[in-house]
């Protein structure tokens, strides 16, 4: 399993979706086998995260970690343009 540090978390997704299909995990497993993968500031936000509010599937911690990690091309955050949009 690809270890994840909040760089790049499409890659990191899709590397994992492959690591899952090849080992024909469930949705549980898949959330306890991405957790183990984490380290440095994904880690640290995932503890932080699920302290405050567990993640409830597989897809529940994937959104959630593409609202963290994922930039746009110009390198802004999804967080920083929520905080600007009127909706």
């Amino acid at each position: 399993m690809p270890v994840f540090v909040g760089e790049d978390p499409d890659s990191w997704l899709f590397r994992a979706e492959r690591y899952f299909q090849i080992h024909k995990l469930s949705d549980s497993e898949k959330m306890l086998v991405s957790t183990i993968s984490f380290d440095g500031l994904a880690l640290h936000w995932y503890r932080s995260q699920e302290e405050r509010e567990k993640f409830l599937s597989w897809s529940n911690l994937k959104e959630r970690l593409l609202v963290r990690f994922r930039s746009s091309r110009d390198g802004t955050r999804w967080d920083d343009i929520k905080e600007v949009s009127p909706n």
